[in-house]
C-alpha cells in the first residue's frame, strides 16, 4: 500500500500557507483565499490569480463521465479548470479535494494502472516577490509550455503553468525500485500530456460563465 498521505499533503501545500509576518493566528482558515497581503514588508505580496478558463465547448465529456458520481459533483464547485487523466483506471478511482483557493485530485490506480499514485492539483495563489521575475522551467509539456520536471524520493513530479494557474502533477509508485514507470520521467510525461478538461465553476476568471 502508498504510505504517502498525498491529500493531506497537497491540503498543505496548496493553501499557499508559507508563514511570513503579519500570518499566524488571524490568517485565513485553511483553503480560503487571502487577500492581498498588507502587513509584509513591501517586496512581497501575496495574490489571487486571475483564471483563464477555456471554453465550455472544450470539456471531455467523455472523462467527465468517466469520473466517480461523487467527483463529477465536486468538479461543479472547482474555482479552477479540472484536469485529469483519460485512462479508464485512473478515472475511475479519482477522489477530490475543492477549496476556494486550490483543487486537489488523488487517484490510487487500479488495473493496468494498480501500484501507482497519481495526484494532480492547481492552485489560485502565488507569491510574488519584487525583483524577482517568474521562474521558467527548462523543460517542454502540453504544447510547448515551459515545465520543472524534478524526482524526490522516488516521486516524479512535474509543474507548468496553464489557465493562468501553476498546475503540479506527481506520480509516486508503491515499489518505485522495481516498477519501471518510476525508473525515469516518460511515464510521469505520459500522465502530463493526456491530461483532460473536465470542468470547473467557470467563476474567478477572465470571463464569468463561460462567455467572453
Amino acid at each position: 500500500m502508498l504510505k504517502r498521505t498525498t491529500l493531506l499533503l497537497l491540503v498543505l501545500l496548496m493553501a499557499g500557507c508559507e508563514p511570513g509576518p503579519g500570518e499566524g493566528a488571524g490568517a485565513p482558515p485553511n483553503g480560503e483565499l487571502p487577500t492581498r497581503t498588507r502587513d509584509v514588508p513591501v517586496n512581497k505580496a501575496v495574490d489571487e490569480v486571475r483564471v483563464a478558463w477555456p471554453e465550455r465547448s472544450t470539456i471531455d465529456a467523455s472523462a467527465l463521465a468517466g469520473l466517480p458520481a461523487e467527483a463529477r459533483e465536486l468538479v461543479k464547485t472547482s474555482r479552477v479548470p479540472v484536469l485529469v487523466p483519460r485512462a479508464a483506471s485512473l478515472l475511475a478511482a479519482a477522489k477530490l479535494v475543492v477549496r476556494p483557493a486550490f483543487t486537489a485530485v488523488s487517484i490510487d490506480g487500479q488495473g493496468e494502472h494498480a501500484g501507482l499514485n497519481v495526484s494532480i492539483s492547481a492552485t489560485r495563489v502565488t507569491h510574488r516577490y519584487q525583483g524577482i521575475p517568474e521562474a521558467r522551467g527548462p523543460e517542454r509539456v502540453r504544447g510547448d509550455k515551459p515545465a520543472f520536471i524534478t524526482q524526490n524520493e522516488g516521486i516524479w513530479s512535474a509543474t507548468w503553468r496553464e489557465n493562468g494557474l501553476s498546475y503540479v502533477v506527481e506520480v509516486e509508485c508503491a515499489r518505485p525500485g522495481e516498477d519501471a514507470r518510476c525508473r525515469d520521467d516518460a511515464f510521469l510525461r505520459t500522465v502530463v500530456e493526456d491530461l483532460a478538461f473536465v470542468g470547473g465553476a467557470f467563476v474567478g476568471g477572465a470571463f464569468e460563465g463561460g462567455a467572453p
